[in-house]
């Protein structure tokens, strides 16, 4: 069985979306054609959440879980590589 997770998304102005994206070190570039005075263009932003942390963005939960994966294989492949 997989890693329980909980996503959900609502509509946000693009521009809001580009500001969080790059206070996180991403970027997100929106091309609108629309006229001046017009409503801000929309889109969907989705947000996923292991449900055993719900508080740790889940890059931060998968570095964690790769960082150990990394360890248990340079751990095997020293055990592997032992003389006898």
């Amino acid at each position: 069985m997989g890693p329980q997770i909980e996503r959900s998304g609502a509509w946000v102005a693009g521009r809001e979306l580009q500001q969080e994206l790059g206070r996180e070190g991403g970027s997100f570039v929106l091309f609108s054609g629309a006229r001046q005075g017009a409503s801000a263009p929309m889109v969907w932003q989705t947000t996923i959440k292991f449900t055993h942390f719900p508080d740790t963005p889940i890059v931060d939960v998968c570095r964690d879980y790769l960082a150990l994966m990394n360890s248990i294989i340079n751990e095997y492949e020293a055990q592997a590589t032992l003389p006898g």
